[in-house]
């Protein structure tokens, strides 16, 4: 549960979440207790799937897995997934009160959020 962590205060330097954040209900509420559980400049990287890919990262997933696979997968996330620009744009809107800096990027299929205390 990214809203109750079961940290001390200010004990993590790096905290990591991978492809979690769709899941999370009350997304204020999880930016807090990241924050409250890292250090001073302590940071944090939040990855999850982007639901609309480009064609190009679709084909590089084809060519690593096969069609099938690749079929599956890609499926899936765009069933399964809501970060879509719009909803990336909104989690940087609510990490900007809460951190220092915060900070989106595309990697490929992968939004990656990072987040300085």
């Amino acid at each position: 549960n990214a809203a109750a962590l079961p940290f001390p205060d200010a004990s993590i330097d790096l905290a990591v979440s991978t492809l979690s954040l769709h899941h999370w209900r009350d997304r204020p509420a999880a930016f807090g207790e990241i924050r409250r559980v890292l250090r001073p400049e302590g940071r944090a990287w939040i990855w999850d799937i982007r639901k609309v890919t480009s064609r190009e990262d679709d084909q590089i997933v084809r060519r690593r897995y096969g069609r099938l696979q690749a079929f599956l997968f890609l499926t899936m996330v765009r069933i399964h997934s809501f970060v879509n620009d719009t909803e990336a744009e909104a989690v940087a809107t609510v990490a900007t009160t809460r951190f220092r800096s915060a900070r989106t990027e595309m990697r490929g299929m992968f939004y990656r959020f990072v987040l300085e205390r």
